[in-house]
Order: C-alpha cells, then sequence, then structure tokens
C-alpha cells in the first residue's frame, strides 16, 4: 500500500503516521500538535526518499 507516496508493509490506517513518528521520534501528542502542512511536507519528503533510494537501487542492481 501507498499513502503520501510511501510503501507501508501493513495496510492500516495509521501507518504514514506511525512511520513520521518513527522518523521524527515523536509521540502521537507531539504528531498531533505538529502544523498539518509540516506534516504533509515530512511525509513528501520520506517519500521523496524512499523512491530515490529504491531508484538508486535499481541502477545499482543494473550496473552489476
Amino acid at each position: 500500500m501507498i499513502m503520501h507516496g510511501i510503501a507501508t508493509p501493513v495496510e492500516s490506517r495509521y501507518a504514514v503516521d506511525i512511520q513520521i513518528m518513527r522518523h521524527m521520534q515523536w509521540s502521537w501528542r507531539e504528531l498531533l500538535e505538529a502544523p498539518t502542512d509540516l506534516v504533509e511536507e515530512i511525509a513528501f519528503r520520506m517519500a521523496q526518499e524512499s523512491k530515490w533510494t529504491a531508484e538508486r537501487e535499481k541502477l545499482d542492481q543494473q550496473m552489476k
């Protein structure tokens, strides 16, 4: 499943929230108190990092 561009191993309504909390080392309260646009930006950046890491790994495999 992909939410906000982030691949999640298990389908869950809170999967992206949990990934952001782990990444930022935030509690649930801290996540809820963070501005929405900040949380969206973090999710976007995590998705882009995931995407380009996968792309880089794919290219590395092709070069072997």
